[in-house]
């Protein structure tokens, strides 16, 4: 004789489905949070060097500071592709992060020495504003606050005047192209955002069937994305409204 038996979440599988998901949670933002943090230190650090070998060009000649900047942001695009097109294993993502962090950390203090940038306080609303953008997405996304296939819809909608944009750029480019081609990208990057929130909390209930190792991955790839998202942003806003 056999009992009829329902399927139940016993409390110890309820409690490792929420300590999956929080694993997975916690190393998205530790992994956006620390590049936060180290591209920070890298771009105070960059700004310093490039005005020292600038005051003394003797100690460091010019051919070879340019040859590093160089190598430093075809890494940075390199790694920054290898990112985005798969998944890679945890060694090749870390990796790749550390030429993305110094690949963004020399566009940062470029974009300081060509924007007037020393007003402290327009600074700090420059980089508080991604913040707020991404939390703002976030909360589209995660909640399913707006309709997802729409979303996909309108940002490949809008790839299509930036990419005739960009061609046209090699021909005619004045302030106000260069205004409107960082407008649209911020805009992808907005709706970019809110797909990528989206998938994560996808992700993340999917994560109770998934190993520690994937979560680790899957946590860094989605932490290093969204890192991505907000450098990429603050990089618009600086061309926006930065004054050169």
């Amino acid at each position: 004789m056999f009992e009829n038996q329902e399927t139940q979440y016993t409390p110890e599988y309820t409690i490792q489905i929420s300590s999956q998901k929080n694993k997975f949670y916690g190393l998205i933002v530790g992994t956006f949070a620390i590049a936060l943090l180290i591209t920070f230190a890298l771009t105070f650090a960059f700004t310093k060097i490039f005005n020292w070998t600038a005051s003394t060009p003797s100690l460091l000649p010019i051919e070879v500071q340019i040859g590093l900047l160089i190598t430093f942001l075809i890494l940075g695009i390199i790694s920054l592709i290898v990112v985005n097109t798969k998944k890679r294993p945890i060694w090749i993502q870390l990796i790749a992060l550390i030429f993305i962090m110094i690949f963004f950390a020399t566009a940062f203090s470029s974009l300081i020495e060509i924007y007037d940038l020393s007003n402290s306080w327009k600074l700090l609303a420059l980089l508080a504003a991604p913040a707020l953008i991404m939390a703002i997405a976030g909360i589209l996304g995660y909640f399913e606050l707006v309709k997802i296939q729409a979303i996909s819809v309108f940002a490949i909608i809008l790839c299509l005047p930036l990419i005739g944009l960009l061609i046209a750029s090699f021909f005619i480019y004045n302030a106000t192209m260069d205004r409107l081609i960082c407008s649209i990208s911020l805009g992808i990057l907005v709706l970019s955002s809110i797909l990528n929130f989206w998938i994560i909390k996808k992700k993340a209930d999917a994560m109770q069937f998934e190993s520690s190792k994937e979560v680790i991955k899957e946590g860094i790839y989605w932490g290093t994305k969204c890192y991505v998202l907000y450098m990429e942003i603050a990089y618009y806003l600086i061309r926006i409204f930065g004054k050169k």
